[in-house]
């Protein structure tokens, strides 16, 4: 990728230093994206620091969403917004300084809309982004890289298979430009690349049979400081996790990980902001949702939060990590009933349930987000209304519900919703060093 161009000489001990820098905003508060039922026209609602805004429209997509990825740029003021709707199309939409600009379609087939075949992040360095998804037919990954006003061709990653992918993701590092795409295909078999900046490494075949092929029966994540890439799974018919890691683009030997008592559904790795914690949040195949957290190293003991969560196939729960790092916060949907639930964990240690707002219809999906600063944190969540709800725990409490959206888009199964934190500003005039080199005096 290419660096910003010299904006400082410094002179002494003859010879100069020079350090290219890259302009960097201040941080906005969270904002959340949604689709509506029937609808063309996306939605969104910022965080002001005290509540949610009124919701106001944001992108334009060909048709109502199945499922919503958004992701922010950490360089300049952009975001954006991936979607797949029920004719399984992919498109992604970019935000710049606070306007949508045109959809651009990445793929025109994804094959099914049972799970999320592609997704978008950004590279933590460069702030280039990378939007991905599969392409049926040509049995490949459709991939672009760039930015909003100079999006690049298409170009494509084999992977070895032809049978098309129920699932894929993307997970993006914190302190360098690598990305891991992990893609789990109809019969089973997962697979996953790293991608250095400039290139994919080669396609590793991770498991050829897991757990089950319609769920995120997979997770992964990069670590905060050392950078190092956690892929979790598991087998078909194992109770046990399996990892791998990724150290410099080069993956380690599988590795036995803890005991879910059961197999493996679904998974989400939560990244501590300030070390190389990691939170893992599972549910098995009994419905219970397991937490565990990896410190860089090994893994600590699994505690279960909720022996039976709303449903088994979607994601009613999630979990996140506090932005001071302090503790974390698991919020999730319990069967049969219309309130969402949430544990708080301090230190090392996780708290009692607690009721949220009953909202009177069950949960059929989660998402946490980071607060802007200290212990605060945000569930959201959609109900079989098809509502969409928003409740802020302020390091003490959470609120009652905020009503965001009465008629959400998508199927029972579908995830419509999406968020990016910490958005970049263009008001800032903050810099960061991002090379750094010595020359011999002229």
């Amino acid at each position: 990728m290419k660096f910003p161009s010299v904006t400082k000489a410094m002179v002494g001990m003859g010879m100069v230093a020079v350090a290219a820098s890259a302009a960097m905003g201040g941080s906005s508060p969270p904002v959340l994206f949604w689709g509506r039922s029937g609808s063309t026209v996306m939605f969104q609602s910022t965080w002001s620091g005290t509540a949610w805004s009124k919701p106001v429209q944001s992108a334009t997509v060909a048709a109502a969403p199945e499922w919503v990825v958004a992701a922010s740029c950490p360089t300049r003021d952009e975001q954006a917004v991936f979607t797949i709707d029920s004719s399984r199309r992919a498109y992604v939409t970019f935000r710049s300084a606070g306007t949508f600009g045109s959809a651009t379609q990445i793929s025109t087939n994804v094959t099914s809309t049972v799970g999320r075949p592609g997704g978008v992040v950004y590279e933590a360095r460069s702030g280039d982004v990378m939007v991905a998804a599969w392409r049926d037919g040509t049995n490949k990954v459709v991939y672009r890289t760039g930015t909003a006003t100079n999006l690049s061709a298409e170009s494509t990653l084999t992977l070895p298979t032809s049978t098309g992918l129920h699932n894929m993701t993307l997970f993006a590092a914190s302190n360098s430009d690598s990305i891991m795409l992990v893609a789990l295909n109809m019969n089973k078999q997962l697979y996953a690349a790293i991608w250095s900046g400039t290139a994919w490494g080669s396609v590793q075949t991770i498991c050829t049979d897991v757990s089950i092929s319609d769920r995120e029966c997979y997770v992964g994540a990069f670590e905060r400081t050392s950078g190092e890439a956690l892929l979790v799974y598991s087998p078909n018919n194992s109770q046990t996790l399996k990892y791998r890691t990724v150290t410099n683009g080069y993956w380690s030997l599988e590795q036995t990980g803890p005991s879910l008592s059961s197999t493996f559904d679904w998974g989400k790795l939560a990244v501590h902001p300030t070390s190389n914690a990691l939170m893992l949040a599972a549910v098995n195949h009994n419905n219970a949702l397991c937490l565990c957290e990896w410190d860089g190293a090994t893994w600590g003991s699994v505690t279960t939060a909720c022996t039976s969560t709303s449903a088994l196939d979607r994601r009613t729960w999630d979990v996140g990590y506090m932005p001071n790092g302090s503790g974390a916060l698991v919020a999730y949907g319990k069967a049969g009933q219309r309130s969402p639930y949430y544990r708080v964990r301090s230190g090392s240690t996780w708290g009692n349930e607690v009721a949220g707002t009953n909202t009177g219809n069950e949960l059929r999906r989660f998402l946490v987000i980071p607060g802007s600063s200290g212990s605060e944190m945000h569930m959201v969540w959609a109900d079989h209304g098809p509502k969409l709800y928003v409740s802020t725990y302020t390091g003490s409490q959470m609120s009652t519900a905020t009503t965001l959206e009465t008629s959400v888009s998508g199927g029972i199964n579908a995830e419509p919703f999406a968020a990016v934190a910490n958005t970049v500003t263009a008001e800032s005039s903050a810099h960061r060093i991002v090379d750094w080199r010595e020359v011999s005096p002229q």
